[in-house]
């Protein structure tokens, strides 16, 4: 790569030549896909020689810009080319039901894990968030019957209520915005309702009046 390189405005490009010697082609392919929208250079070093061992006479320099991405492409610049997996604990399934983007880009997930209410927080790149809960991810056991948190809302404070099920009843569980329970809500953070209450409609509640 020291002789074919292609570098962005924050530096170079990480990635590995290949030389196909019949079609006289080399290609450099980046670790990891390059940005749409985004203009980059790339170099032939002058130390090239060609077949008679002759160095060019000075380097080769152009550039070029990706294209645009395209309306529900994946994005390469989240996560591994548009996508990113978690493994929350030791559960068999773990489930993503409802997000939540806040006002900085931070991205809240809930869903559920081994019968807990389970919420996890991206940054905007799709990596976890270091300063919400255990390194992004938070998993909260409510009761018996198992648990798993269906919806969510932001207050207009920053705290994240979650609301979902548990057996055949329906929980409402608050988060600071590092993911701590918030103690002045419910018991500990947390509020159980009896069967039949509907998780969906408390949280648009939620989400409306910011209470």
């Amino acid at each position: 790569t020291a002789s074919f390189s292609v570098s962005a405005g924050n530096g170079p490009i990480a990635g590995s030549v290949s030389w196909d010697g019949a079609a006289r082609t080399a290609t450099f392919t980046p670790t990891s896909a390059l940005v749409p929208s985004t203009p980059y250079t790339a170099s032939i070093a002058a130390s090239v020689t060609d077949a008679a061992g002759n160095p060019m006479a000075s380097p080769h320099v152009w550039s070029f810009e990706t294209a645009a991405p395209t309306a529900g492409s994946l994005d390469p610049a989240f996560g591994t080319l548009g996508m990113t997996t978690t493994d929350i604990g030791t559960a068999t399934l773990d489930l993503a039901n409802a997000l939540v983007i806040q006002p900085d880009d931070k991205i809240v997930v809930v869903g559920g894990s081994a019968g807990s209410f389970a919420v996890l927080r991206y940054g905007a790149d799709g990596t976890l968030d270091p300063g919400f809960g255990t390194g992004g991810k938070v998993t909260t056991p409510i009761g018996a019957g198992g648990a798993q948190a269906r919806a969510v809302a932001l207050q207009e404070d920053g705290m994240i209520v979650v609301a979902g099920t548990v057996g055949y009843g329906t929980a409402l569980v608050r988060y600071g915005m590092d993911g701590a329970l918030d103690p002045a809500f419910g018991s500990g953070g947390i509020v159980t309702l009896a069967a039949g209450a509907t998780w969906s409609a408390a949280a648009y509640a939620v989400a409306v009046d910011g209470s």
